[in-house]
């Protein structure tokens, strides 16, 4: 018996363990430790969409106000999961504050948990993608390395779109490569096309995808442009079938075409506006926004506080503004976007948001279990926790990224196809925050990619050997070097979790 062109009983064995090992760490994390939650608003403000989806059927709560700031998926993910769960404290009545807490902590609790799936999900599918091309056992261990490093899991535990973001990414590729096995279907490419369009709607990055998808169709028909063209439109057909209802909801609100959400000034706002050297373990966008966001925030809402509700209400006139400034800032000192483009672009590629993992670790101690802001303003000397796991974590990154530049040398060199579809769509999110806006929130999205390309060097090396001094065995390389990873990984783990 055969599962998507496999032999059923190695993968659903594969899969079963990975799944395993993935959500029982997860698990055991969310039974254990504090969660790091909505961080005092640095995971936004998803949470209270989704409360406002169940109890109002819509985002914000005033219905005379056209909610258009954040992309829907998340929040809709959170509403469906309230939802199905149906243990929100009805609207209207009056609850004692520790029976409101209590409600909120199952409410997150479920939302973690259900993340927690999404991300055993997810290493099972990366597993599946990985096996087409790369050795099964080393396909299996890079996927439970992935899925069970303490990033990942921290993550989970954390109100933010980004374990849903990866989860349709991840399915989204393999569905674009299982569409372009063998014989190409174009049915697939379609269905590949509606699962990439949900995927923009967590976050709308993917909008300029068809035009780089392109590329891969090129090279899959050989250069046959009439076939390319006919592919290209099929894949767009499908992303438009899942955002297009969307836009139109949005046209009908506002009377603007906005394909997901307005924030596109504000982006390019920052984008163009001297900034410091980013730094991933500091939320840079403080310092930027008070230096001179909140002047076109002023001039515009006549409030001299920023206010969430007021921003809300004023989301499109502050969008103009902050184009308009966008514009000046590029005709005035180009140079300035450029710098900051070649800055992001460095950034994404080699940096890592470690001081999750101190952070995490910090509010575990008795004394000291809440996130605290400014650990994360520029200049702090984030000593609030000594912490040799984030160290030992930032190494292992450094690691798998000089395996995956390795990586990708090599696939390079030998032309390997099945490595095209996972290069396009890293550079497809480097080149998108590298000409908008990089912060401390946005380098989750590498974490697959550096497990794909660095395994990929991985596997080249199973050809060489190691002889044990006893029994006269022989280790490969490969599987010494996926070995030795996941011990890391489990270290940290014990060290953290």
């Amino acid at each position: 018996m055969k599962f998507l062109g496999f032999k059923f009983t190695s993968n659903f064995i594969s899969i079963t363990t990975i799944m395993v090992i993935t959500l029982s760490i997860n698990l055991f994390s969310l039974s254990t430790n504090q969660q790091l939650a909505k961080m005092q608003g640095m995971a936004e403000e998803y949470i209270n969409l989704g409360i406002n989806l169940v109890y109002f059927q819509r985002f914000y709560e005033k219905e005379s106000v056209p909610f258009v700031f954040r992309p829907p998926g998340y929040p809709f993910f959170i509403g469906t999961v309230l939802r199905l769960w149906g243990g929100l404290p009805k609207r209207n009545q009056n609850h004692s504050i520790q029976k409101i807490e209590e409600h909120m902590r199952t409410a997150f609790m479920l939302v973690y948990v259900t993340q927690s799936i999404l991300l055993s999900l997810s290493s099972a599918i990366l597993f599946l993608w990985l096996s087409h091309f790369l050795d099964h056992k080393i396909s299996m261990l890079t996927a439970i390395s992935y899925g069970s490093n303490p990033y990942m899991i921290i993550l989970t535990g954390l109100l933010h779109y980004s374990i849903l973001h990866i989860f349709f990414v991840i399915l989204s590729s393999y569905a674009l490569m299982l569409a372009l096995r063998d014989k190409v279907n174009l049915l697939k490419i379609m269905g590949a096309g509606i699962l990439w369009g949900i995927c923009t709607l967590v976050k709308a990055q993917t909008l300029i995808l068809p035009a780089f998808i392109f590329i891969l169709f090129l090279q899959k028909f050989k250069a046959h442009w009439a076939k390319t063209l006919k592919a290209t439109v099929i894949f767009s057909i499908g992303i438009s079938i899942t955002i297009l209802p969307y836009t139109i909801r949005n046209f009908y609100l506002t009377g603007r075409v906005i394909p997901i959400n307005a924030q596109t000034g504000a982006i390019l706002w920052a984008a163009t506006s001297q900034q410091e050297i980013p730094d991933s373990n500091y939320y840079n966008w403080w310092d930027l926004w008070y230096a001179d966001g909140l002047e076109i925030y002023r001039a515009v809402t006549k409030s001299s506080k920023f206010q969430y509700p007021t921003y809300i209400e004023n989301n499109l006139a502050l969008e103009d503004a902050f184009m308009e400034q966008a514009h000046k800032n590029f005709n005035e000192a180009p140079e300035i976007y450029f710098r900051n483009f070649f800055r992001n672009f460095i950034s994404f590629n080699l940096d890592i948001n470690s001081v999750f993992i101190k952070i995490f670790q910090a509010i575990q101690k008795p004394n000291h279990n809440v996130y605290i802001k400014k650990w994360l303003k520029l200049g702090d000397p984030q000593n609030f926790y000594p912490s040799t796991a984030e160290k030992a974590f930032k190494y292992l990154i450094y690691i798998l990224t000089s395996f995956g530049f390795l990586g990708i040398c090599l696939a390079l060199k030998k032309k390997e196809a099945n490595f095209l579809l996972p290069s396009i769509i890293y550079f497809i999110f480097c080149i998108a925050h590298s000409i908008t806006y990089l912060d401390l929130m946005y380098y989750y999205i590498k974490i697959p990619f550096l497990f794909i390309f660095s395994a990929y060097f991985i596997n080249s090396l199973r050809s060489y050997s190691l002889r044990l001094p006893f029994k006269n065995i022989r280790i490969s390389l490969a599987m010494i070097f996926s070995v030795i990873i996941i011990i890391w990984i489990m270290g940290l783990n014990a060290a953290i979790l």
